[in-house]
């Protein structure tokens, strides 16, 4: 009966890891989608306001520097389209020790922001064996996958991170295009 009921967790525990790495496939996705609307709106704005372009006083000086912005939003969210995993940490770095839930860190190992804040995946590995795992090991199977959800989250983390600027750009390029653009 313990077998049985053994199989039931070990598949239970592999279901709940391919969830979550398709659901870390499907952020990466969905900040891919979010990029190409901004590549696909500084695009247009540039081109359907490039012709106005001129630096003869301030207040044009002002409205021409909007486009400077557009065109960083664009190489912003051109970078981000590319998967590659960042060799950097985007935000603190932290491991799961035993102290960590008396000190009020409440971590969920299967968030994509939470996953990518780990210094490595084999820190993750173990927390995340260590937290919700503790009785058995596991199998390499489960193993490349646990890997696998670590890297497609920090992609899916450098994205979100990179069209966060990218939006930023966008917005003040559009500001100043549209604040300054009629005294032209």
């Amino acid at each position: 009966m313990s077998e049985i009921i053994e199989n039931i967790k070990d598949e239970a525990l592999r279901e709940s890891l391919y969830m979550n790495y398709e659901n870390a496939q499907e952020m990466v996705k969905f900040a891919e989608a979010k990029n190409a609307a901004v590549i696909a709106t500084s695009g247009a704005i540039l081109s359907l306001t490039f012709n106005k372009l001129a630096f003869g006083n301030i207040l044009e000086t002002l409205f021409s520097s909007g486009y400077f912005f557009l065109v960083l939003s664009l190489f912003t969210s051109f970078w981000a389209l590319y998967p590659i995993y960042p060799i950097y940490s985007l935000k603190r770095q932290i491991t799961l020790d035993d102290n960590a839930e008396k000190e009020g860190v409440k971590l969920n190992l299967f968030v994509f922001s939470n996953i990518a804040q780990f210094p490595n995946s084999e820190v993750f590995l173990k927390s995340i064996t260590r937290k919700y795992y503790p009785k058995r090991k596991l199998t390499p199977m489960e193993q490349d996958i646990v890997m696998s959800l670590y890297v497609s989250s920090n992609i899916a983390l450098r994205k979100f991170w990179l069209f966060k600027y990218a939006l930023t750009f966008f917005l003040i390029g559009c500001l100043l295009i549209v604040v300054f653009g009629p005294f032209k």
